[in-house]
């Protein structure tokens, strides 16, 4: 990118200087009469402005055309290092601004979620937390990930994951979430246990390559462990074995096709909800349909029945319209 770039700039000031040089080797041969090498060489020290001396003396005429062909050169110089400093200045000035306006944005995150890693899962992750207005930073050490090349404008620290000053630079004291999508599980498991030292309360998803490391994550401290070679095969094997049904949860997949909106209302203490029947709570007046309810040990209700009684710290699954439905 770099090459390329002062390669445009220095293309006119050698364009320029190689039209110099063409004119001085012809002026001194026209002029003074002299051979090819000593016009060339002329024409060299002219431009240059060394002050070896005249390769022979010059008449009046050449005199002249010596003064105008040695402001020539000062002139091209002038404009070269003009351009180049003014390019120097404006290239690492705008970089300086936009690395300084990043880490202040990343300083003054709050409640927000870290992605580590730059690969096609992790800019998938960021995808679908900006559809949802979630502020998120991404940790990459490599400038070559897909990151940079899908969306280079989204806050990122281009440093090593595996450190903690990155963590901490990322605010994961502060943070809501990280999701781990390095590309070994080592370097995820490594991260898990440090999230977990530096933040305990922290919601940690990780991402596994092998199934048998699955347990590790568990017990590093990882809440959620996701392998996506066995999701994408039961995936797979379902829309062989039951096409339909599979065709049906991809509704709830790929959420970005259809303008509908899914969400969580969690029973906190003083709720309005709290304490009342399923059927008093008034989802269906706000264009709700209770999917399911995850109650306080774990334990999943799909489609409660209506006298259900809400209790705290159970978890209501809501599935309603697009708030912000796309316009046409």
């Amino acid at each position: 990118m770099y090459v390329v770039s002062y390669g445009k700039l220095f293309a006119l000031p050698l364009s320029i200087l190689l039209l110099l040089l063409m004119v001085g080797t012809g002026g001194y041969h026209l002029i003074e009469g002299w051979n090819l090498l000593d016009s060339v060489y002329m024409t060299l020290i002219t431009l240059t402005t060394v002050g070896f001396g005249e390769t022979h003396p010059l008449s009046p005429a050449g005199q002249v055309f010596t003064i105008f062909l040695l402001m020539g050169g000062v002139l091209m110089y002038a404009f070269a290092i003009n351009d180049f400093v003014h390019h120097l200045l404006k290239h690492n000035f705008k970089e300086f601004n936009q690395k300084m306006k990043m880490e202040k944005y990343i300083s003054q995150l709050r409640n927000h979620f870290i992605i580590v890693g730059g690969g096609r899962m992790a800019c998938v992750i960021g995808r679908h937390l900006e559809t949802y207005s979630q502020p998120f930073v991404f940790i990459e050490n490599s400038s070559n990930a897909t990151l940079f090349q899908e969306r280079p404008d989204w806050p990122h620290l281009l440093k090593d994951a595996l450190l903690d000053e990155t963590l901490e630079e990322v605010g994961i004291e502060k943070a809501k979430g990280i999701a781990c999508c390095l590309p070994t599980d080592a370097d995820n498991l490594f991260v898990v246990l440090s999230a977990r030292r530096l933040n305990p309360g922290l919601q940690i998803h990780t991402r596994i390559q092998y199934e048998s490391s699955r347990m590790k994550m568990l017990q590093a401290g990882a809440d959620h462990v996701i392998s996506p070679n066995t999701l994408g095969g039961l995936q797979v094997a379902r829309s062989f074995v039951h096409p339909d049904i599979e065709s049906f949860l991809s509704v709830f997949r790929d959420t970005g096709l259809y303008e509908f909106d899914m969400k969580i209302e969690k029973m906190e203490p003083g709720s309005p909800r709290l304490g009342i029947k399923l059927r008093e709570a008034k989802y269906r007046e706000e264009n709700y349909l209770v999917i399911g309810i995850k109650k306080s040990g774990g334990r999943m209700v799909f489609a409660p029945p209506a006298d259900y009684i809400l209790k705290e710290n159970d978890e209501v699954f809501l599935l309603g319209p697009d708030p912000a439905p796309a316009a046409g």
